[in-house]
């Protein structure tokens, strides 16, 4: 949108086959989204309620900001970029959030279903395996949210907040287990250096199952 490359979606499926135009050329073929297309897109694949248009995402010296008062709904939400700052609402199956820096401010992320929770990623992927790129510094203040619970049936979702210096843990994690079956989640809060934790709190109970593991996972643990 903003011509750096910074700030972008996809559409798949049916919705990218009523999108998309293919225009035939002498020389070849074209694949095109027209401007109005574009629009569409952005109101029927970024769902945004209530939101302004201009004021969902902006990008200021490099940080993708999702802003307050944004609520953000899609099956997949992959937001990416040199720093990341979320401080709206954001409803999905998968979040993940890449980028050197990540700031949740009064976020509420939530990907809980009726049918076992969903996945939550930032910063990297569980214990810094597989290919997600690392954050440097992961910050999750007081009051922000990550909900993963299975709401009727099926097992928590996973939820990493991971960095290979410093992880700060303030807010609050749930994922617990469905209410009619079904175990608790799993939920790492881990750096490759600096863990910190002063009022971070996890919930991975479950009523007719087993609880969950909440994994703390730093080079040096202390227990003040």
């Amino acid at each position: 949108f903003t011509g750096d490359g910074l700030m972008s979606f996809s559409v798949e499926g049916s919705v990218k086959d009523s999108l998309i135009e293919q225009k035939g050329l002498a020389l070849g073929r074209v694949i095109e989204m027209t401007m109005p297309m574009a629009a569409r897109a952005m109101a029927e694949v970024v769902n945004v309620e209530g939101a302004i248009e201009g004021e969902v995402f902006t990008e200021e010296n490099g940080v993708i900001k999702l802003v307050r008062g944004a609520d953000l709904s899609a099956e997949k939400i992959a937001i990416e970029g040199p720093s990341v700052e979320v401080e709206g609402k954001a409803n999905g199956k998968t979040i993940e959030l890449f980028g050197s820096e990540i700031d949740l401010k009064g976020a509420l992320l939530d990907v809980s279903r009726a049918q076992g929770g969903g996945e939550v990623l930032i910063g990297g992927e569980y214990q810094g395996g597989g290919s997600a790129p690392w954050a440097k510094r992961v910050s999750m203040d007081a009051e922000s949210l990550i909900v993963a619970s299975a709401i009727d049936e099926g097992d928590g979702g996973l939820v990493v907040l991971w960095s290979s210096e410093r992880t700060m843990f303030d807010g609050r994690i749930e994922s617990k287990g469905g209410s009619n079956g079904g175990n608790g989640g799993l939920v790492e809060t881990s750096s490759q250096k600096n863990l910190s934790i002063q009022k971070g709190t996890v919930d991975t109970l479950s009523n007719q199952g087993k609880p969950g593991t909440w994994l703390l996972d730093p080079y040096d643990v202390y227990i003040n």
